[in-house]
Order: structure tokens, then sequence, then C-alpha cells
């Protein structure tokens, strides 16, 4: 039986990787979007987020965030201040790819943790636009109304969705979950592969703070790459030694009426 389930993760995450793979090769043109849009719009915010949590786990802090459409894709920008640059510039795409694996070692547990995961993720999206409102104090970057107002609202309509997603039976949440964490890495890993070619990049800003840019960007893109490579690995190892937890379905509901003796 607990064999069955690790092959039916794995399986579950193979046709994840198909299922975006397929979607990124999709155009809808009544929309100006990209068939991944929604994904990549959740991956941004990790990311972002994920850059405002190393300010602060590294003594600094954060001010603003922001997301907003970057048609036909979505972009972000989180305005930190102090703690260790180098670990908060990694902090984004780093950052991003350990929430995806934590969501697929979530779900590879096979409890009901994924409810809440869930709901954790809708109230740090409500709650970043409240701690880092869009329009803040910024040197670097000054939200426009607009800007702000989309970034309100596609995190509260985001909020809402995570939430009800937590309520909807354990079997469906829980596939949901694996292919969140695992478009999560594969959105990542390809973001990397490609930020050379941006004009302005965390790669970018990474290389110029250490030592100067005296070591060639493609370095640091290699390592990047290795690190996220290696949260993969080790995640998917976890899909094949980590036994699932005994409580593999939703306990019972309470009987309802009155009693007899």
């Amino acid at each position: 039986m607990k064999d069955n389930t690790r092959l039916r993760n794995l399986g579950i995450v193979a046709a994840s990787v198909l299922v975006y793979l397929g979607l990124s090769q999709i155009y809808l043109p009544f929309l100006e979007l990209d068939g991944t849009f929604f994904i990549s719009w959740f991956v941004t915010f990790l990311h972002e987020f994920g850059h405002i949590a190393v300010a602060y786990a590294t003594g600094g802090g954060a001010t603003q965030l922001v997301m907003f459409p970057d048609i036909p894709g979505v972009a972000g920008y989180a305005c930190t201040y102090g703690g260790w640059r180098p670990a908060v510039i990694m902090g984004g795409y780093i950052g991003s790819a350990l929430f995806g694996a934590f969501f697929l070692y979530s779900a590879f547990r096979a409890n009901l943790v994924s409810r809440y995961v869930f709901r954790s993720l809708a109230v740090i999206m409500v709650l970043s636009q409240v701690l880092w409102f869009p329009i803040g104090h910024c040197a670097d970057y000054a939200a426009s109304g607009d800007d702000a107002f989309v970034s309100v609202l596609f995190c509260v309509i985001g909020a809402i969705a995570l939430w009800n997603l937590s309520r909807i039976p354990y079997s469906v949440r829980n596939v949901l979950l694996i292919f969140v964490g695992t478009a999560s890495l594969v959105d990542v890993l390809i973001d990397v592969f490609r930020l050379r070619r941006a004009s302005h990049s965390d790669l970018h800003a990474f290389t110029d703070h250490m030592a100067g840019g005296l070591v060639p960007m493609i370095v640091w893109q290699v390592l990047w790459v290795a690190i996220i490579l290696a949260i993969m690995a080790a995640v998917l190892k976890l899909a094949t030694t980590t036994t699932p937890a005994p409580q593999d379905q939703e306990p019972p509901a309470p009987p309802s009426g009155p009693r007899s003796e």
C-alpha cells in the first residue's frame, strides 16, 4: 500500500510536469495571457515573499510588495532593506524553490496538512498587502495607483481561492498541492535558465554585488541551477523513501441528531 502511494505521488509529479509544459505552449489571445499566467503569478508571489522573508531572517526588513501584470506574464517587486544582501537576492528564486519543495513534501506525507498549507498561504497573501502595502516608500521602484490596486485585488482573489481549495475533498486537494509544488519548481528552474537574457534580473544584481562582477554571471547561474536541482532531487527522494502518515482520509463527520442510550 505504501509503495502504491509512493508510485502514485511520482506519477502525479510526472503528469504535473507535462501539464505545466503543455500550458506553457498555450496563448489566450482574447485575454492576451500565457497559459501559465496564474501559475506564474503564484510563483512570482512566492519569489517576492522569499526576498522579504530572507531580509527579515538576516536582520533587515521590507516596506513594499507589489504584484502587477506584465503582459503576457506577470511581474512583482519587493522593496527590502538591510539584511545580508547576497542571501536576500538569492531568496527570490531559491526561496520559491524551497516553497515548492515544501508543498511537495507536505503532500507526500499523505496527511491532512495540505488544508493548513492552503490556508496559511491565503493568510500570508492578505497580510502581505497590509504589512507591505504596494504603495510605499521605495527608492528603487514607485508603484502606481493602478499597480497597487491590481496587486491588492489579485492577492485577495488568490487568498479566497486558496482558502476555498482548503475545503475541497482531501484526495483532490492533495493532488492539487503536488501540482502546485511541481509547477513552482519547474517554473523557477525555467526562469533561472532565462535570466542571463534579461536586461536586469536578480542574477545581474547578484553578479554585480559579488566581487564587483569579477566572477562571470554564468558561474552564478550554474550555481543557482545546481541548488534548485539539488532541492528537486531531495524532495523527489523523499517521495520514494518517506513513509506516508497513517491518516490518509478526512476524519468522519460526527453523528448528528439525538442519541439514544
